[in-house]
């Protein structure tokens, strides 16, 4: 499968008209509701956000704005400004080669950039044709479109709660080094 026949089975799948956009609106939402005041008493806030959170996204998405589908209006908005976005990239690259460290990103933890690195491993070599990788194009268009359903998904239900646990355990896996 070429890269020509992946975006086209995204387009019929409705990826770029609703998952992209629904997507985008979820984040929206979810951070707006993250800092609101009415949640902050709230056992599972970040949860019963995501949940609030991705019915306004999915209300959103289905609302065309003068008879234009949000999808189609957010690819042209987004076509449109290509340039500038090819212009921060470079800005990004200049500041890399003035020596910006990645740490101020991520912190230590480096896991969450070796997860996504390997799973775009694993895209890039599937869609090559790799022999234990073979898939037909349409059920890796699928797995891409799950994947990254599912880390929007694993990254917003994080809880305050979890994350300290999970520092803390990194930081008595450190000592045992």
């Amino acid at each position: 499968m070429d890269f020509n026949t992946f975006l086209s089975n995204l387009n019929t799948m409705g990826f770029y008209s609703f998952v992209l956009p629904w997507i985008l609106f979820l984040m929206i939402f979810y951070a707006i509701l993250v800092k609101a005041p009415f949640l902050n008493q709230a056992p599972k806030k970040n949860q019963i956000a995501i949940i609030i959170a991705a019915i306004l996204g999915l209300f959103t998405v289905n609302y065309p704005l003068n008879g234009i589908p949000l999808g189609q209006l957010l690819s042209d908005m987004f076509g449109w400004s290509s340039v500038y976005i090819a212009g921060i990239l470079v800005v990004i690259l200049f500041l890399g080669m003035g020596g910006f460290k990645l740490e101020t990103l991520t912190g230590e933890n480096k896991m969450p950039i070796a997860i996504i690195l390997a799973l775009l491993a694993i895209l890039v070599l599937g869609q090559a044709g790799f022999p234990l990788l073979r898939l037909d194009d349409v059920t890796w268009t699928l797995i891409f479109v799950m994947l990254l359903i599912g880390g929007a998904v694993m990254f917003l239900g994080e809880t305050e709660e979890d994350i300290v646990k999970r520092k803390a355990a990194e930081a008595a896996a450190n000592k045992k080094e």
